[in-house]
C-alpha cells in the first residue's frame, strides 16, 4: 500500500469516499461496494510526515490497525503454514505432498525465517519440485543432516526441468494435461522437452 504513486492513492481515496469509479477509457461512472484491506511493511506514520502517503487517506484506512508479528515471533504457526502451504501447492503442480519429519519440524522451528511467510512459502514449493524437504537450502552447508539426500542449491534450469518430468510422470506421460497443470501451452512443454533432448 505505501508503494502507490501519490495520483494512484488520490484516485484510490476518491472511489472510497464516492463509492464510484469510472473504468479506463470509459466516459459512465460506476458504483461500487468495496472493503479494503491494505498491508505494508512500513510505518504509514512515518510515509505521512515524509510525504510519500496522503494523511487523508491514511485517515480513510485506518478503521481497524492490526500488528502482525514476523514469522520468527510465532514459529508455533510454522507446522499450519507448511500443511497449509503443502496442501495448496501440491495438487496445483501435479505432485504428491510431501511427509515432514519431526526432525525436520525442528528444523524449522529453528530458523529466523527473514523472509517470513513468504520464505517458507518458497522453501515448500522448491521442496515440492525436488521431492523431498530442502531444509539444508536454509542453512547452508553447515546444516546438520536431517534425513534428506540430494543438492542443497540447483540452478534455476535443472530445478525446472525436475519439475517439468516430474509433472510429467504424475500424468503417465500425458503433455497436454501436464501443460495445463504446468500453466503453460502444449507446444511450450514441447519445446522445453525438446531442448533438453537435443542437449
Amino acid at each position: 500500500m505505501a508503494e502507490l504513486p501519490l495520483p494512484v492513492q488520490a484516485a484510490l481515496l476518491r472511489a472510497l469516499e464516492d463509492l464510484q469509479i469510472r473504468p479506463v477509457g470509459g466516459s459512465q461512472l460506476i458504483p461500487v461496494n468495496v472493503r479494503i484491506i491494505a498491508a505494508t511493511n512500513r510505518v504509514l506514520q512515518d510515509e505521512v510526515a515524509a510525504g510519500r502517503f496522503r494523511k487523508d487517506l491514511y485517515f480513510r484506512l485506518q478503521v481497524v490497525d492490526m500488528q502482525l508479528q514476523p514469522l520468527r515471533q510465532r514459529k508455533e504457526d510454522i507446522a499450519d503454514l507448511v500443511a497449509h502451504f503443502m496442501t495448496q501447492l501440491a495438487p496445483r503442480m501435479g505432485l504428491k505432498p510431501l511427509q515432514i519429519t519431526t526432525e525436520q519440524m525442528a528444523y524449522l522451528k529453528q530458523y529466523n525465517w527473514p523472509g517470513n511467510a513468504r520464505e517458507l512459502r518458497n522453501l515448500i514449493e522448491r521442496s515440492l519440485i525436488l521431492g523431498e524437504l530442502n531444509v539444508s537450502a536454509l542453512y547452508g552447508s553447515t546444516t546438520q543432516s536431517t534425513g534428506t539426500t540430494g543438492p542443497a542449491t540447483t540452478d534455476l534450469q535443472t530445478l525446472e526441468k525436475q519439475h517439468i518430468q516430474a509433472v510429467l510422470d504424475g500424468v503417465q506421460g500425458d503433455k497436454t494435461r501436464a501443460a495445463e497443470l504446468l500453466g503453460i501451452s502444449r507446444r511450450t512443454l514441447e519445446r522445453r522437452c525438446a531442448d533438453w533432448a537435443a542437449a
